[in-house]
């Protein structure tokens, strides 16, 4: 994808290792020098998964659902509340895995 969006073609195999060896390199040298990197890491880490596993599935299943009830013009159903409170605990969570590693990361800056 990196490599497209330079312009590099796929025949060009050279260059394509080399874009890939020059990442790999800038995110060790990145990872080794900037103080507190595991922290940021953690919390990038930490908001994303969090996003991906617990928010996002019930969010596209309600949109899916909803999709079908407008054919249908039913009520909502059991799957329905079921999909809504997953959301609002995914979305909980998130907030409460975010605050604690962020908490972390500012007390590891202050020492």
């Amino acid at each position: 994808m990196i490599e497209g969006k330079l312009g590099i073609q796929v025949n060009e195999m050279y260059k394509r290792i080399a874009i890939r060896v020059l990442l790999c390199v800038l995110c060790t040298g990145l990872a080794e020098y900037a103080p507190g990197f595991v922290h940021i890491v953690s919390f990038i880490g930490c908001f994303c998964v969090s996003i991906v596993g617990f928010i996002l599935p019930p969010l596209f299943c309600i949109q899916l659902r909803d999709i079908n009830r407008k054919e249908r013009m039913s009520q909502i159903d059991f799957l329905s509340y079921c999909d809504i409170g997953a959301l609002v605990i995914g979305i909980i969570t998130t907030i409460l895995t975010s605050t604690m590693t962020f908490g972390e990361l500012r007390r590891s800056q202050q020492q």
